[in-house]
């Protein structure tokens, strides 16, 4: 299993790589124009209808119905397209793109918006007033984010609502309901193999990207932790083992620690000595998971000014210490993960 899981995409265009799996996965006919099925369905708790789109081919569906890749989001505030990049290009949606090629290749696409998710920031309503970059989130959270029902995202929401939306595709009248594959991002993984784990889904294929493979906990540990030093460390370019605080204001914005608060990387003094830097992570980590367990589990994370998700949902991703991987073990249909090059939330070399 751990070898079939883990091995990493890089080099060519990771889109043309999942549509050459896809279609490996699948037999298919050559199809080149699209038609979308927009679609509501109720949340299993009765909150919120989740919306998203089927994306079939023109034309008659063959007697069986057509192979279906339901597509799952990760982490995030993300809607059926997916946004994952600001480069001006149509790949910047990732699964809107992947959904587009899909069908040209016979294959019908699932996406659906998560709970709360309206819009993204390239599809939202035009600010003509916005000149700064706060003003330009304030209008994105305005109109894209619904903060009443992001209160309500937990643990058991994110994986009703992804198998309400398997079942949608598995019932839909122009699918072939044992050709599904589910392809999965980063979070969704880790919610997909729990639902196939205990058999609430039954996919033929998974296919992930930016995977889980160890446990929830460690990769949150990890965040918290190991990251943020790792990439401090990386700015001490004389390799003297102290990171000056003029070391991180001329060279944070090159990492991944960019979107950090300056204040929150430097050191109190003029600088880090790595044992010093290590020991105040640590003591973050632990200040992190006082303030989680000091509310309630229904109450707003991270804060009631800006609501991603409930205290529930973020207590469990620093307390499920079992490895993704291990939930697959009793999987028999096909698993192939991907990792790009750069990623800095799920890295390869540690999933």
């Amino acid at each position: 299993m751990q070898n079939r899981m883990f091995a990493s995409a890089r080099g060519v265009s990771l889109i043309a790589r999942l549509i050459g799996l896809i279609t490996f996965l699948i037999s298919l006919i050559f199809i080149t124009h699209v038609q979308a099925e927009e679609f509501n369905v109720s949340s299993v708790d009765g909150r919120i209808k989740l919306s998203g789109q089927l994306d079939v081919p023109v034309g008659d569906a063959p007697q069986e119905g057509w192979p279906l890749v339901i597509m799952v989001p990760g982490t995030g505030f993300n809607d059926r397209d997916l946004l994952i990049s600001e480069t001006s290009s149509p790949n910047d949606f990732l699964f809107r793109s992947l959904a587009e090629e899909l069908v040209k290749k016979g294959v019908a696409a699932l996406r659906y918006d998560q709970r709360g998710v309206k819009c993204n920031r390239r599809t939202m309503p035009l600010c003509e007033d916005c000149n700064h970059g706060f003003e330009i989130n304030s209008h994105y959270k305005k109109h894209c984010i619904d903060p009443w029902a992001r209160r309500y995202v937990t643990i058991e929401t994110w994986r009703d609502d992804v198998q309400s939306i398997y079942e949608h595709g598995e019932k839909h009248h122009l699918v072939d309901s044992d050709r599904i594959v589910i392809l999965a991002h980063s979070e969704g993984t880790w919610h997909t193999s729990v639902l196939v784990e205990q058999n609430r889904i039954q996919p033929k294929g998974l296919i992930y990207l930016g995977a889980m493979g160890r446990s929830p906990q460690s990769l949150s540990f990890w965040g918290v932790v190991d990251k943020i030093y790792d990439w401090t460390v990386s700015m001490d370019f004389n390799k003297d083992h102290f990171i000056s605080n003029s070391e991180i204001k001329e060279n944070y914005k090159n990492t991944p620690l960019k979107s950090f608060p300056l204040e929150k990387l430097t050191a109190p003094g003029s600088g880090w000595e790595y044992e010093e830097l290590l020991q105040f992570r640590r003591r973050e980590l632990s200040d992190v998971m006082a303030y989680i367990w000091s509310h309630e589990d229904k109450a707003p994370y991270p804060s009631n000014f800006f609501v991603q998700a409930s205290m529930g949902w973020i207590k469990e991703l620093f307390r499920d210490h079992v490895p993704v991987a291990d939930r697959l073990k009793n999987f028999t249909g096909t698993l192939s993960c991907h990792w790009g090059s750069r990623d800095y939330q799920t890295p390869s070399k540690l999933e």
